[in-house]
């Protein structure tokens, strides 16, 4: 029977690697959910996905695409 993870790690270990793990893949993708919450609010404004960052990012700042991370992290 085939088991996941390593049953003999400690506790505190597996949650601590489960949290670094969470927080980089939320770090990854974040820009790609705030870009489609701007292109779902913005009627037209964008043509597409990289057209959205990269407007997003000239005209607002590149840590704009990061808006959001602090609550999605915590989540």
């Amino acid at each position: 029977m085939a088991t996941m993870g390593n049953p003999n790690l400690p506790f505190w270990l597996k949650a601590f690697t489960g949290t670094i793990a969470g927080s980089f893949s939320e770090t990854c993708t974040i820009i790609f959910d705030t870009a489609k919450v701007k292109m779902q609010i913005s009627k037209g404004k964008y043509k597409g996905l990289l057209d959205c960052l990269y407007k997003t990012a000239k005209e607002e700042g590149i840590l704009a695409l990061w808006k959001g991370w602090v609550p999605g992290i915590q989540r």
